[in-house]
């Protein structure tokens, strides 16, 4: 594949080039710095040197420069341009009144015009265009816009004007040469003047013929949840769709807008083809999702995106029982010389003591026995269905001593935890000291507060046994790690329908809270101090949060605006002292909050 790449040298582009580089592609670089890759070992080290790299040396702004671009990329034996891709975006700088500002106010419609109005002639036969693929943002159109989560509908107006302005000009240029349908208005003067369809090199209304505009929401830095398989769903964790997606939701990484670009797009362009309007939302982890808008043609497509997806399979290892068993296949390492029972689990054995097992366990001791001819001791089958082979290694470390519930992890009293309830082997003292451990590992409180590695499931357990105590903590962190699609047919993994919308309640509940916190720069005591934070807010807590998803984690967030070394900036340190007191009170405030939020006031531990 040969590539022409504009605004590849971060972010979007880079992701989208780095995975292009690692399937054999060429790529020719527009970039203002030709020194921008020389220390990167993922792409400059390892594929300059092999010509897979070219760099031009040149401003997207100036017409001749990309015109240069066209003509390198053009080089060799292959003349042939495949995919252009267009992610070029500026540095915004951040004003109260103005929100995001970007310099010069048309720098992606200008730069777009100089793309398309140096395009060589021998590429603009239909057959000849490469496929163009160009990034914009939700909440561009106004149709767009309607379908924003509320909260962005609120803050886009102010927060991003200046940059969708921009954005707004790129879209209204690439639907007059696709012949695209435009009901929305014109883009501002100083970003797109009157006469641009008359400057010679414009392509013709309806010229091209395959163009891909991708409008993503909220970017972050997140990681790249579309090379990890959800097999939990077997789905890819962004779903497919044409034209806008009601609540189209708050974030997507930028990792995972270049996957959907090379192993969905460009793998399925056929499909694709004759598509007018496309969009993308992610639904896994970390609150992620995207809009995507894509219009290749003029026909619609039925047929929806099949996403990549590879699912980890694992298999249980084991070694053949000593004594002969019928019907059975595999054994544990619970097998002792002196056991006096075989304690037998679908077709896993345990050869231990009986009055060990069952002494504490009134559903134990009341399971009859039989007996093998070929064994030297008798045989207990549990019952199917109360006890999986995971759950009853664990009980067997507990009983053995082999792992001390104390020190343990929350994998080992899950496991306990379900197995010793009354619906399954029922051990009470067990029960109980293993709810008393899982309070231990996830604490009530704000100030202990942290995520557990599995919080669905920890959630899950929680609610399931009535554990008031953890649901707190779990709700939140569920809540704050997870995109919910409103709309979902299926409840979000192994939650139920109602508690997944519970997660999703909070998490609105959570953002609609927090979002004026986080846009009101902070004022102290001392003018000259509350100077600082008007200054430094935005490079130093808005912009972090925006692209960390902070508005989803609002205690996570506060605690990095306290971790800020604020004396460093110059803020007094009664002011320091004064505003992290603040933060702090707010964090228990909000924790306080989500009580009231789920409910859960009028729960009480089981």
């Amino acid at each position: 594949m040969n590539v022409y790449a504009i605004g590849a040298s971060r972010n979007i582009g880079y992701y989208v080039t780095l995975k292009l580089l690692e399937k054999g592609a060429t790529i020719t670089f527009l970039l203002r710095s030709p020194n921008a890759f020389d220390n990167d070992e993922k792409l400059g080290l390892k594929y300059k040197s092999s010509g897979q790299v070219r760099i031009v040396q040149g401003d997207a702004l100036k017409a001749e420069d990309v015109a240069r671009g066209w003509e390198v990329a053009q080089e060799g034996p292959n003349s042939r341009i495949d995919l252009v891709l267009f992610t070029l975006g500026g540095a915004p700088t951040f004003s109260i009144l103005k929100g995001m500002v970007i310099s010069p106010a048309d720098l992606c419609t200008r730069g777009l015009l100089n793309l398309l109005r140096t395009m060589p002639a021998s590429l603009r036969p239909p057959e000849a265009q490469p496929k163009i693929i160009a990034i914009s943002s939700t909440g561009i159109t106004q149709s767009s816009h309607h379908h924003l989560p509320f909260l962005w509908r609120v803050i886009y107006p102010w927060l991003l004007a200046s940059p969708h302005a921009d954005k707004l000009g790129m879209e209204r240029v690439l639907a007059y040469c696709a012949a695209w349908d435009w009901k929305d208005h014109e883009p501002r003067p100083n970003v797109l003047p009157s006469d641009w369809k008359t400057v010679p090199g414009t392509p013709k209304e309806g010229e091209l013929k395959k163009l891909l505009v991708i409008r993503p929401a909220l970017l972050t830095d997140g990681e790249c949840k579309g090379d990890v398989a959800t097999s939990a769903t077997k789905k890819a964790p962004y779903r497919v769709g044409e034209g806008d997606l009601d609540n189209n939701g708050y974030t997507i990484s930028r990792k995972d807008v270049a996957h959907f670009i090379v192993e969905g797009a460009l793998q399925n362009w056929e499909q694709l083809a004759f598509s007018p309007d496309l969009a993308m939302e992610k639904t896994v982890k970390c609150c992620h999702n995207a809009g995507v808008d894509k219009r290749l043609a003029n026909d619609p497509l039925d047929s929806g995106l099949d996403m990549p997806n590879d699912i980890a399979q694992s298999t249980l290892n084991t070694t053949k029982p000593e004594y002969p068993l019928a019907e059975t296949k595999t054994t544990s390492s619970y097998w002792f010389e002196d056991g006096s029972v075989i304690a037998r689990l679908r077709d896993h054995n345990f050869k231990i003591h009986k009055s060990l097992l069952v002494r504490h366990s009134p559903f134990l001791s009341s399971l009859s026995i039989s007996r093998n001819d070929k064994l030297d001791v008798p045989i207990l089958d549990i019952p199917e269905g109360r006890a999986t082979v995971e759950d009853f290694t664990a009980l067997l470390g507990h009983l053995y001593h082999d792992t001390l519930l104390g020190t343990s992890s929350f994998q080992y009293v899950a496991s306990l935890l379900r197995i010793s309830s009354v619906e399954k082997l029922h051990y009470p003292a067990l029960y109980n000291r293993a709810r008393e451990r899982f309070q231990d590992l996830f604490p009530s409180t704000v100030e202990h507060f942290v995520h557990p590695e599995d919080p669905e499931e920890a959630l899950h357990l929680a609610i399931e046994h009535n554990i008031r105590s953890a649901q707190k903590p779990l709700y939140y962190s569920v809540a704050t790690t997870s995109h919910y699609d409103h709309n979902a047919a299926e409840p979000h993994h192994s939650l139920s329908k109602d508690v997944t919308a519970r997660c999703a309640s909070l998490q609105d509940s959570l953002i609609s809270h927090f979002t004026p916190i986080l846009f009101t720069v902070a004022t102290a005591s001392h003018m000259a101090c509350t100077d600082i934070f008007a200054e430094t807010w935005m490079p130093l807590v808005i912009a972090p949060a925006l692209e960390d998803n902070g508005l989803c984690t609002p205690i996570e967030t506060l605690r990095k605006i306290q971790r800020i070394k604020w004396e460093e900036r110059g803020v007094c340190a009664e002011c320091c002292k004064e505003k992290r007191e603040e933060w702090e009170e707010e964090a228990r405030n909000i924790w306080a909050k989500i009580d009231d939020w789920l409910d859960l006031k009028s729960v009480k531990d089981g």
